[in-house]
Parts: structure tokens; C-alpha cells; sequence
């Protein structure tokens, strides 16, 4: 018979218990580098900034208690107001703000009425309606539900294309085109787009510096740029940022809780919107429901991350030949055309980035690009900064990301009517 193998030697005794606690010791120590970085992080909470002339900034897609929120509009109001906003979007479920609400100040906060709409395909806002604008529609009709917002006035977006467990129907896309701009950035899907590891730290920071948490949790939408990009190539079509704000989280089986408050995620990611392009000498900009509405219509208006830094002040424009254009607007091609864009200082040092027809172009590092354009095409901006903090990691975080500019080819001169052989 051969000789039977020799037993690996036993561990000695009490080793797996010094395993355990330098495991856990390891733990406390990673808990408490996380908990005191969070403590050091200073973000820039509440403030405006210095707006250009004419520019609101608000907050879109926002659920209150008349939905599937937990707040009144008076929580909302005041929410809006600590985080310095000059409106903010109400757009509950099944029910819009009746006209006694909708497009009023409250306590200089302009509020925008609307709905969220629930179709076949998906979720879609239908803002600046009032309620009954959907009666003796078919429930659930996309199609139907879209036109019926349309005759009402309403700009719609397709809400959360992507990352919520709601997202818009991929087939709906090529069959579908009777809107007016999509959700480029959604609150709801951003915090889901990050791994648990990712969760759980934010969760732990949450405890020292809610404010920063939240901005942890925001990546660049790859998917849904990469969809806005393809759908540009097409046609117009505004992009907007949405809180998706609830002041909950479900939890599932009937259980919530009541976090982030509505005053964190208003601070996290704001729309620009632009007003005072295009006026007259002497005359001021408008400040009412229609004017933003029209400009978010319009994609006259961009999205920023004013949680890492205030954003508001942002040039991003297009000159050549005695004429300018910004985000949302059409110019005609010419040679020499120059893309200007200046940022606002104090937010590090920045990445710029241009994208052409969905492909980068142009970057630099700085508060400051001028590039001479190369040819037609849809020109957006995006600038980067990086994360603040040891566990932020210096990692490259979307700032602002700005609606296109679109750079047309001229129109060919039509050729002269052969005169008539007589």
C-alpha cells in the first residue's frame, strides 16, 4: 500500500480570528477615510453665481404629494429657494397644476405646470399643459397622447430614455417623432448607473455631506448622449436635464424612504435657460412660463452640474460674417466661422470638449476655446471637471453639457430661367 499523503499543518490557533479583526479593523479605517473626506469637501451650496443677462435657472421634473411625492408645491417652493432657483417644473403623474398654480410666482419662484404621462413606449412630460388636455384620449396611446399635448400647448420631452426600469422603447424611436426634446440627464437613473461599492459610499458620505453624495453619484449618460447624437443627425431636438425628484426612494414591496430631500437634489444638476439673446436695444427679458417654456422648446437653455461648481454665465456661441448664433439656433456655414466658448472661472482647471456630429473635434484644458470650424455639421458643447476630494479620485465628471448649435450648409443660388427661344 502506498503512504497516505501528510495533512497540510493546522492553522494556529486564533489565527482566523486576527483575520477577522484586521478585516474589520481595515473596515473602520476605509469608513473613516471616506466619513473625513467628506467632512473636508466644501461644494458651492445655494448660489446662482453671475447669470448672463436674461439667463433663469430652475429645476425640471419635479413629483410633489399631488403624485408620487412627499411634498406640498409650499415644500417645493421653499426648496427652490434655498438652492436660489427662479423656477422649477412640477410634472406629477396623471394630474397637471390647474391654472391657478401653473405659471405663477410663489415667493419669486416661477412655477411651471405640466404632467408625466405614462404611454406604451414609455414616459414622456407634457409641460406647460393644464388639466383636461388629455380628455377623450386613449389611455396609453403614445402617439395620441403626444399630438394631444401638442395641440395644448405643450413642450414634451421623453423622460429617463434609458436607466429607470422605464425606459423609452427602442422601436418607439424610428416610428416615433412627434416631440420635442429628451431627458439628456435623468436623477433617477444617474444614481442607478453606479455599482454597489459606488452606492455604499455615497450612502456613508450621506451621513457628513448629503450635498456631496449626490454629486458622487453623477457619470456621463453615455447611452443617452450617444441616442441624442444619433437623433441629431436627423432633426432638432432639445436636451434637457431632469431631477426626477420625489424627496423618496422606493425600497419596494410598498416601502420608501424619505430621502434626498427635495433641497439636495435641486443643488445637484440645474437648467440654464437663456433669454436675453436676441433682443432689442433697452429691452429686457422676459421672465414667464411661455418665454422658458418656448426656450426649452427650442433647446435654448443647457444642463450643468452646479453642485461641483456654479455654472451660470456659461458663452458658448457660434460668429462669422456679421452673425452670431447660441445653443438651440441655426447658423449658416461660412468660411472663417469660429466656436467661442468661455466658462465661468473658479472651477479648476476644466476639460472643453466639442463634439460634431456626435464625434469629438476639438478640446482643450481651460476657461476658454476659439476653433475655427471645419464645415457644416451640429456642433455641442460639453466642459469636464474632475471630482473634488481624496475618494472622488480625480475622476473626469460631466459639468456642463449644452444644447447644439447648428451650423447649416447655405443654400445652393438657383439658376437663371433660360430666356424663351422666340
Amino acid at each position: 500500500m502506498s503512504a497516505k499523503a501528510p495533512r497540510p499543518p493546522k492553522a494556529p490557533p486564533g489565527c482566523l480570528a486576527r483575520l477577522v479583526r484586521y478585516l474589520l479593523l481595515a473596515l473602520v479605517l476605509t469608513a473613516a477615510v471616506i466619513l473625513l473626506d467628506g467632512l473636508q469637501v466644501q461644494l458651492p451650496l445655494g448660489t446662482a453665481g453671475t447669470p448672463a443677462r436674461g439667463e433663469q435657472i430652475g429645476v425640471l421634473h419635479v413629483h410633489s404629494r399631488a403624485g408620487n411625492g412627499t411634498g406640498s408645491l409650499d415644500d417645493v417652493v421653499a426648496a427652490a429657494r434655498w438652492a436660489d432657483l427662479s423656477f422649477v417644473g412640477i410634472t406629477d403623474y396623471h394630474t397637471a397644476l390647474d391654472a391657478s398654480e401653473a405659471g405663477h410666482d410663489r415667493k419669486n419662484v416661477l412655477l411651471l405646470g405640466g404632467e408625466e404621462v405614462e404611454t406604451n413606449d414609455g414616459h414622456f412630460l407634457a409641460m406647460g399643459v393644464l388639466p383636461g388636455w388629455r380628455d377623450g384620449v386613449k389611455e396609453m396611446d403614445t402617439a395620441a397622447l403626444l399630438a394631444a399635448a401638442r395641440k395644448a400647448g405643450g413642450t414634451r420631452i421623453i423622460a429617463h430614455p434609458f436607466g429607470t426600469g422605464q425606459d423609452w422603447n427602442e422601436k418607439a424611436w424610428s416610428k416615433i417623432d412627434d416631440y420635442d426634446g429628451i431627458e439628456i440627464m435623468n436623477g433617477d437613473a444617474e444614481w442607478r448607473d453606479n455599482n454597489p461599492i459606488e452606492l455604499l459610499m455615497s450612502a456613508l458620505i450621506y451621513t457628513v455631506n448629503p450635498d456631496l453624495s449626490l454629486v458622487r453619484l453623477v457619470n456621463r449618460p453615455e447611452k443617452t448622449l450617444a441616442l441624442w447624437d444619433t437623433l441629431l443627425r436627423r432633426r432638432h431636438v432639445a436636451g434637457t436635464c431632469g431631477a426626477d425628484a420625489h424627496a423618496r426612494i422606493y425600497l419596494g414591496y410598498g416601502r420608501s424612504v424619505g430621502f434626498p430631500a427635495y433641497l439636495r437634489v435641486f443643488r445637484v444638476t440645474k437648467e440654464h435657460v437663456l433669454l436675453g439673446e436676441n433682443l432689442k436695444n433697452g429691452q429686457e427679458p422676459p421672465r414667464d412660463a411661455k418665454a422658458i417654456l418656448d426656450a426649452l422648446r427650442n433647446g435654448r437653455s443647457y444642463c450643468a452640474m452646479d453642485g461641483l461648481a456654479v455654472a451660470s454665465g456659461l458663452l458658448d456661441r457660434v460668429e462669422g460674417e456679421g452673425a452670431v448664433a447660441g445653443p438651440g439656433q441655426s447658423i449658416t456655414w461660412s468660411l472663417g466661422q469660429a466656436l467661442r466658448v468661455a466658462i465661468p472661472p473658479g472651477s479648476g482647471n476644466p476639460m472643453i470638449r466639442i463634439y460634431k456630429d456626435g464625434h469629438e473635434v476639438f478640446d482643450t484644458r481651460g476657461w476658454r476655446l476659439d476653433a475655427t470650424l471645419t464645415g457644416p455639421g451640429v456642433y455641442r458643447t460639453e466642459v469636464w471637471i474632475r471630482q473634488p476630494g481624496i475618494t472622488g479620485g480625480q475622476t473626469w465628471t460631466p459639468w456642463i453639457i449644452a444644447n447644439p448649435i447648428y451650423v447649416v450648409a447655405p443654400t445652393a443660388p438657383s439658376l437663371p430661367t433660360p430666356a424663351a427661344t422666340p
